[in-house]
């Protein structure tokens, strides 16, 4: 795994300065400690910081390329060996036995259709000198990031917010329509970033520069059509095939590997084949909490005695003031998704034993695993009461449910159950993955921040979007591709990728291969949300692998204790970061309606802990970042 970085002056044709392109780059030096590369050809120049997997020798090194073709590359191709045979026959020849040096001769047979060979989690940045032509492309699922930015001078890419901010070109206007989606999604969508002018290039999306033009085209698209007739048992085994394939090929590696453990059925399926492929213990490595109803660490010790796993534990305590400042640079704009702080601790443990983890990642998303799914189906049978009746049983409720916060837990979920349902399938989702509510948002803004948004802001178009591109015929299917387009990538993938490089740790995730996604998504839906059994069909095929009480075992994620820290461990450091007189959140927030937030948090009238949270990422991010956008981490 990699950092990457370049810059094309198309616009002056200023040459690039190697000064500032070795800022861009080195600002992601976490990302590949092992070596380092720059190449500049006038107004364009390519950049590279690399952690050594594959071929361990300085032959490796990047910028790599072919006659006028110039690239950098980071990630893993997992097919390489097939395609350097295949070119090979067709004459080329190489000196490596490096994945990247596969890329250049293999754009030079196909074009831009090059990447749909490839296998594997990858961003690339390729120059094209003869047609004067800069292509930056980012793999199926956006496992590897890729930012980039038009300025004054043309166009600047990096692997980070961080090292992109180190062109002093970059401009830095906030999005107010990119505010509003973090705080209800905990993340900023794709393509938009926080800052106006920067952008992330999409999952299975290439971006042409050329003739002073830029063009953005997607090259591949889920299809959940045809659905494929199999019978359960055929399933089962074209699970355990495909799987057994995609593990076995992300084990490659020229460096220690091992596996992330979380105890959940996902992970640990992966630890079962890796098992039947490694010679010897699989190194494994689970992260847990002193409060025992959010850790995982039993189950996790009941997969690593069965297997007889090398197993390595860290109990997560919170170190707000060291930790928290740390992730908000590192992850460039804000950022909330709690797990993120056992996710970085997680990598930092594993980085201390080997280079390369695999992870249960996108297990959920093609087999139908979270709780939100079976919520939508229920929505889905509420649907079948008159609306009327819906709306008016929900207008009942309503002024009861809110004067009792506490007492009437499951009255509320029924009133959300009966109003939620009348809104379409994208909207309900939305809402279910939402932290701040639409109404909770409205009342947070300043007026004139209020009055810049629309109301249809860029969380809603986002997953409206996604929602029809589906072509998957059950509306809650269609749900499950929504994630695979939006949280999947924006959020989960995101918060694996910033946290395994901050220790130079590469991350691969079996269930993304796409050869085995695509053959997943055509299975029928209700051989995964199976009545009220989530993951019915996985579950099912590791009957044979793992013991029953991981099977049997209700989703728990990687929940981190919220609540409890915020009215304990963390509650002076809220007060003083939320409630300073010279809080930067204040240009957009009231800071009486965060105070108040707080507050009822701490009164035990609300359980605002996920709030509050969103809340100091955001703090921070503007701290550690605005005030400070070309600091490098340390």
């Amino acid at each position: 795994m990699c950092g990457i970085a370049g810059q094309w002056h198309f616009r002056t044709g200023e040459a690039v300065d190697l000064g500032e392109l070795t800022r861009v780059r080195d600002a992601q030096r976490h990302r590949g400690p092992d070596d380092a590369g720059a190449w500049i050809n006038g107004a364009v120049g390519l950049a590279h910081r690399r952690l050594s997997i594959l071929d361990l020798s300085a032959a490796g090194r990047q910028p790599m390329g072919v006659g006028e073709i110039q690239l950098v590359f980071n990630g893993e191709i997992y097919n390489y060996k097939e395609l350097r045979s295949w070119l090979e026959a067709l004459g080329h020849r190489f000196s490596t036995t490096s994945d990247t040096e596969i890329l250049a001769p293999l754009y030079l047979e196909l074009g831009l259709d090059f990447v749909q060979r490839l296998r594997g989690m990858f961003a690339i940045a390729l120059w094209d000198g003869a047609r004067q032509r800069l292509v930056l492309v980012r793999d199926r699922f956006g496992k590897k990031p890729l930012l980039y930015a038009h300025t004054r001078r043309g166009l600047v890419f990096a692997s980070e917010m961080q090292g992109l901010l180190c062109d002093r070109m970059v401009e830095r206007e906030i999005d107010v329509d990119a505010l509003d989606a973090f705080l209800a999604l905990k993340y900023v969508p794709a393509p938009a970033s926080i800052f106006r002018k920067v952008h992330k290039l999409r999952p299975a999306h290439l971006l042409v520069v050329e003739g002073g033009e830029t063009r953005e085209t997607r090259y591949w698209q889920p299809a959940y059509l045809p659905k494929e007739a199999r019978s359960e048992a055929e399933w089962v085994e074209r699970i355990l095939t495909g799987l057994r394939e995609s593990v076995r090929l992300r084990m490659i590696a020229d460096v220690p590997l091992g596996t992330f453990l979380s105890g959940g059925i996902d992970s640990s399926a992966v630890v079962a084949l890796m098992s039947e492929v490694s010679d010897r213990p699989v190194k494994t490595f689970s992260i847990g909490f002193d409060e025992a109803r959010y850790s995982e660490l039993d189950a996790a010790r009941t997969v690593a005695r069965h297997y007889g796993t090398d197993h390595h534990e860290h109990i997560v305590r919170m170190d707000a003031v060291a930790v928290l400042p740390k992730l908000a640079r590192h992850y460039g704009e804000p950022y909330a998704d709690p797990s993120a702080l056992p996710t970085y601790y997680l990598c930092e443990m594993t980085r201390e034993h080997v280079t390369v983890a695999l992870s249960g990642d996108a297990g959920d998303e093609l087999f139908g695993g979270y709780g939100a799914y079976w919520q939508l189906r229920v929505r889905q049978r509420a649907g079948m009461i008159p609306a009327p009746l819906r709306r008016g049983a929900a207008g009942i409720l309503s002024p009861l449910v809110d004067r009792n916060v506490r007492r009437w837990v499951w009255w509320r979920r029924l009133r959300n159950t009966l109003r939620e349902s009348l809104a379409p399938v994208d909207e309900q989702h939305r809402v279910l993955m939402s932290t701040f509510r639409d109404a909770e948002r409205v009342a947070l803004y300043r007026p004139e921040i209020r009055q810049r948004l629309n109301g249809d802001g860029l969380a809603q178009r986002t997953f409206r979007d996604a929602f029809r591109a589906s072509d998957a015929p059950d509306p809650i299917e269609r749900a499950s591709y929504m994630d695979i387009a939006t949280y999947l990538p924006d959020d989960i993938l995101t918060k694996v990728d910033i946290a395994s490089m901050a220790h130079s740790l590469e991350v691969r995730c079996p269930f993304l291969d796409h050869r085995f996604a695509e053959e997943m998504l055509r299975m029928p839906f209700d051989l995964k949300l199976h009545g009220a059994t989530t993951k019915y069909i996985l579950r099912r095929t590791l009957e044979r692998l793992l013991p029953r009480e991981i099977l049997d075992r209700p989703k728990q994620g990687f929940a981190v204790p919220l609540d409890p820290w915020f009215r304990d461990e963390l509650a002076d450091f809220a007060r003083d970061l939320l409630l300073a007189p010279d809080s930067r959140f204040r240009d957009y927030l009231r800071p009486d309606a965060v105070a108040r937030i707080l507050q009822d948090h701490l009164d035990y009238r609300c359980n605002n802990g996920r709030l509050l949270w969103s809340l100091v990422c955001l703090e921070l991010w503007f701290r550690e970042i605005v005030d400070a956008p070309q600091r490098v981490v340390a």
